[in-house]
C-alpha cells in the first residue's frame, strides 16, 4: 500500500529528513536578529489585533470555556489562530519547495516527497513552540490545560498530516502550473474565514437563503480540527472519540490523496524544472 511504502521511506531516509528540516527551519530565519521569535511574534500580534478589535470595539463575549472558565478573548482565538496560521505556512512552504530545491531533487536518487514532508515539518517545529508557550500561559493565569497534553499533541500531529497531504498535492501541481500558487493563497484567505477561528460555530445561523449552513460546515474538515484544538487548549476537554474519528479519516485521506497524486507527477518533475 502506499501508505505502508510512505512509511518505510520516512524511517530509511530518516536522517536526510532529519538535515531538511534543520535545514528549512534555519533558513526562514537565517539574518534574522529575534530568529523564531518571529514565529511567535507574527501569529501574537496578530491575535492581540483581533482581540482588541471583537472584544472591544464589537463587544464580543467568548464563550465560556466548559471546564477551565476561560473567558479571555486572546486565549479563545490563539486556540485556533495558532493551528491556523501553521496550516497556511505549511501548505505554502511544501507547495515550493520542490522547485526551491530543484537541484537537491536532480542530483540525488530518493524519494521527492521527502523534500516536501520536510518543508511542512520545519513549519511544524514552530507550532510546537508556539503552543507549548500558549500551554504555559494558560497554565500561569490558572486556566491550566496542561491536563489535555495529550490531546494537544494527538491532535496537531493528525493536523501535521493532514497539511502533509495537502502540500503534496499543491507541490506536484506547482512544478508544471506556477499559477497554482495564487490559488493556492486564494483559496487559503477564503477558507480561513469560512471556517470558526475568530467566532465560535453558534454565531452560525442554521439557515441563511435556504442553505443550511450549518450541515454545509460538517463537510469543513479544518472545522473539526480547529473545534479540537479550541477545546483542548480552552475547554480544557478532549474532543469527543467521533471528532478523532473524523480527524484520522481526513488525514488518512489527504495524506493519500497527496501521495497517489504526486507519484503520478514526480516522473515528469525533471522535465518541468
Amino acid at each position: 500500500m502506499i501508505l505502508t511504502e510512505f512509511g518505510t521511506d520516512l524511517m530509511r531516509y530518516r536522517d536526510l529528513l532529519r538535515v531538511l528540516v534543520e535545514r528549512d527551519f534555519r533558513a526562514r530565519y537565517r539574518a534574522s536578529i529575534l530568529g523564531w521569535a518571529w514565529s511567535v511574534m507574527n501569529p501574537l500580534l496578530t491575535t492581540v489585533v483581533l482581540a482588541f478589535v471583537f472584544s472591544t470595539i464589537f463587544k464580543q463575549v467568548p464563550p465560556v470555556g466548559a471546564n477551565t472558565g476561560n473567558d479571555v478573548y486572546l486565549f479563545f482565538l490563539l486556540s485556533c489562530i495558532t493551528p491556523w496560521t501553521f496550516f497556511a505556512a505549511a501548505l505554502n512552504s511544501g507547495m515550493t519547495s520542490i522547485v526551491g530545491a530543484s537541484n537537491l531533487v536532480g542530483k540525488i536518487n530518493f524519494p521527492r516527497y521527502i523534500v516536501v514532508i520536510a518543508a511542512v515539518s520545519a513549519v511544524a517545529v514552530s507550532l510546537a513552540i508556539e503552543l507549548g508557550l500558549i500551554i504555559i500561559a494558560t497554565t500561569i493565569v490558572g486556566f491550566t490545560p496542561i491536563a489535555q497534553l495529550p490531546s494537544i499533541i494527538g491532535i496537531a500531529i493528525l493536523w501535521m498530516l493532514f497539511a502533509w497531504g495537502l502540500a503534496l498535492l499543491f507541490a506536484s501541481l506547482y512544478v508544471r502550473y506556477r499559477d497554482v500558487q495564487y490559488i493556492v493563497t486564494i483559496m487559503i484567505s477564503l477558507w480561513f474565514y469560512l471556517t470558526p477561528v475568530l467566532y465560535p460555530p453558534s454565531l452560525i445561523p442554521e439557515r441563511y437563503a435556504h442553505l443550511p449552513l450549518r450541515r454545509l460546515l460538517s463537510f469543513n474538515p479544518a472545522a473539526w480540527f480547529l473545534r479540537s484544538f479550541r477545546s483542548a487548549l480552552y475547554d480544557g476537554a478532549s474532543p469527543p472519540a467521533y471528532l478523532w474519528l473524523i480527524m484520522v479519516l481526513a488525514a488518512g485521506a489527504s495524506l493519500l490523496i497527496g501521495l497517489r497524486v504526486f507519484g503520478r507527477r514526480s516522473p515528469y518533475f525533471a522535465e518541468d524544472l
